[in-house]
């Protein structure tokens, strides 16, 4: 328990600005206060799945806590109605967030183009890919975030949504992506964004 104490606690002044970044990313609606709380039980949710038995030895605590951070923001912004997807992005942190973005939504297929276009078109295109993302049902919505924005590797999503192998979710995966890429495909032609 000491060893989790001390990682804690390195890991909660290390991963602090990537979390707050990444929430504001998705749910740009929750105040500051909301997102210091959410982090605050992250943490704390970790700690009694510890005490519970339900974390593994292996386990990669910046991605476990960004995912239950996720989760804990999704049943916020439910409770306030607030809608999943981008926010504006207004100060260099933002843009760092989203040229990482970027670089996860270049990762998932290429479906938003090249490198020649211009910085609005650039935005515009990773606004129509986190819209439509957010619109996927589950478990694909669940899939592609876990592995693409919380880090998580197919073993751990496996285990999360109790599929019965790792071949079974990397079928399910590759329809997800189909999936994904028609949504944000149509999504861009119908705002004649060139793909």
């Amino acid at each position: 328990m000491q060893d989790f104490h001390s990682m804690a606690s390195e890991l909660y002044d290390s991963l602090r600005g990537r979390f707050v970044n990444f929430i504001r990313s998705r749910f740009g609606q929750l105040d500051d206060e909301e997102i210091d709380d959410i982090y605050n039980d992250a943490f704390m949710a970790a700690y009694d799945n510890i005490q519970a038995g339900r974390v593994a030895d292996d386990t990669k605590w910046d991605a476990y806590i960004m995912r239950i951070g996720y989760n804990q923001a999704t049943t916020t912004a439910k409770k306030k109605a607030i809608f999943v997807g981008p926010r504006q992005h207004d100060d260099e942190d933002d843009e760092e967030q989203a040229e990482r973005r970027w670089d996860i939504a270049v990762s998932i297929g290429d479906t938003l183009g090249g490198d020649d276009e211009d910085e609005q078109e650039k935005q515009q295109k990773i606004d129509v890919l986190l819209r439509e993302l957010a619109k996927l049902k589950p478990p694909c919505a669940t899939i592609l975030t876990d592995y693409y924005f919380g880090g998580l590797s197919l073993g751990e999503i496996m285990d999360e949504l109790r599929f019965s192998s790792i071949a079974n979710l990397k079928v399910k995966k590759m329809r997800c992506m189909e999936s994904a890429r028609k949504l944000i495909g149509t999504a861009l032609a119908n705002l004649s964004i060139a793909i």
